[in-house]
């Protein structure tokens, strides 16, 4: 069994292997998948045969086009507003101090590895310093098992 968490970008991408999972024979392996600060929630789907659980938070400079720099932001990015990806139960928290308004992963860390701490799974979180120029890429946060073609 596995779940994956995805950051920001990496989120409709994220759905995307979930979703070609969940149509596989080892679709029953994936138990969830985690979306932390997802880039355009609105604007993909996450399988309906998978858990999904959103983390947004409605002050994120980046991806809720919270506040005049989020408005800067999303003449950049592509745009992107608070919305909830269909097919997750969503958490949304309204207001976090820091962390580009609680855009950071590292202002939700505690979320997803309580959770799977409290299902019993072992989680180690390392200290890492992500550069800018990778920020957005998806991020594996806890893996349980590996899934190996037979």
């Amino acid at each position: 069994m596995f779940d994956f968490t995805s950051v920001r970008l990496g989120a409709e991408y994220a759905a995307g292997i979930a979703t070609a999972l969940a149509d596989s024979k080892y679709g029953e392996l994936v138990e969830f998948v985690d979306y932390l600060s997802p880039h355009q929630p609105g604007g993909f789907d996450s399988p309906s045969k998978i858990k999904g659980r959103q983390f947004s938070t409605a002050t994120d400079r980046v991806t809720s086009d919270a506040g005049p720099l989020g408005e800067f932001l999303n003449l950049f990015n592509g745009g992107s507003d608070l919305e909830q990806i269909p097919g997750t139960s969503d958490i949304i928290r309204e207001k976090y101090r820091g962390g580009m308004g609680g855009h950071m992963v590292e202002t939700w860390l505690n979320y997803p590895v309580a959770y799977r701490k409290s299902i019993g799974i072992k989680v180690d979180v390392e200290p890492y310093n992500i550069p800018v120029t990778t920020s957005f890429c998806s991020a594996l946060i806890a893996l349980r098992g590996m899934v190996h073609p037979s």
